[in-house]
């Protein structure tokens, strides 16, 4: 496993800021996020000591792919499709996609038929220019289960897989099982912590999500981990430095597990 960060980590900086802290760190990688750091006429690339391996966005909640309005469900394609082909000149093979959001007005099999349609238009787009599409599990109340969301996943074919969010797991069931059931699926992985009396997210390490048997049960996995998390208020640089940290603890567990 290779440790990475999501750029949202470091709020409001310039995207060359956040690229030499990020290096300055040492994680391996540095995810960025479509409509906030890069756009598809952004020109970079990673570089020898930092990889750009993935692209994120959260367009995708303000254009859900399988609304009930197609004009939506359009603009979130489009945005795929730009994602697709920005990766690929950033250089990462891995794009994150959240497929849809539960939609009362419709039918649940309904909302999944639409969300694939949608996904396999972008999956064509994405294999195209050689970046796989990684389906994150996300509170949208939706495939809430660990073997619904394997299926969906296998249903939609070549050049899909997981982006496996530890820490949205927490809330809805159990990392352990998720991961048992994802083995040989996961394309990408989000680590951020949970605490389940507040429920709410909290900094790496001090939540409930149980380290040592994921990154265990991750073992084999050779695609890069990387934090998601928001900046602290008072300082710009500390979150990522102690996530940084508490990175470097996590990943250690997976000798002392084995």
């Amino acid at each position: 496993m290779k440790s990475g960060v999501n750029a949202w980590i470091f709020g409001n900086l310039s995207l060359d800021n956040k690229i030499e802290k990020a290096r300055e760190l040492g994680f391996d990688g540095l995810e960025l996020n479509y409509g906030d750091d890069v756009q598809e006429d952004t020109h970079i690339e990673s570089t020898d000591d930092l990889a750009l391996p993935s692209l994120c966005t959260s367009l995708f909640w303000k254009y859900p792919l399988n609304s009930p309005e197609e004009e939506v469900r359009r603009k979130g394609i489009s945005v795929g499709i730009s994602m697709a082909k920005t990766a690929a000149k950033l250089g990462a093979k891995v794009m994150l996609v959240v497929p849809g959001v539960n939609n009362p007005s419709l039918r649940y099999e309904e909302l999944l038929a639409l969300s694939a349609s949608s996904l396999k238009e972008i999956g064509k787009a994405a294999r195209d220019v050689g970046v796989k599409v990684g389906i994150e599990n996300v509170w949208n109340k939706l495939l809430y289960s660990p073997a619904e969301y394997v299926q969906f996943i296998r249903d939609l074919g070549e050049g899909f897989g997981a982006y496996f969010d530890v820490g949205n797991v927490m809330e809805i069931g159990h990392p352990v099982q998720w991961l048992r059931e994802l083995k040989g699926m996961i394309i990408g992985v989000h680590f951020k912590d949970y605490d389940v009396q507040s429920r709410r997210f909290v900094p790496l390490l001090q939540g409930d999500v149980p380290w040592k048997e994921v990154v265990n049960l991750l073992y084999g996995y050779d695609g890069y981990v990387m934090v998601e998390q928001g900046p602290y208020k008072g300082d710009r640089y500390q979150a990522v430095i102690d996530a940084k940290a508490a990175m470097s603890t996590i990943l250690s567990y997976v000798s002392l597990g084995r």
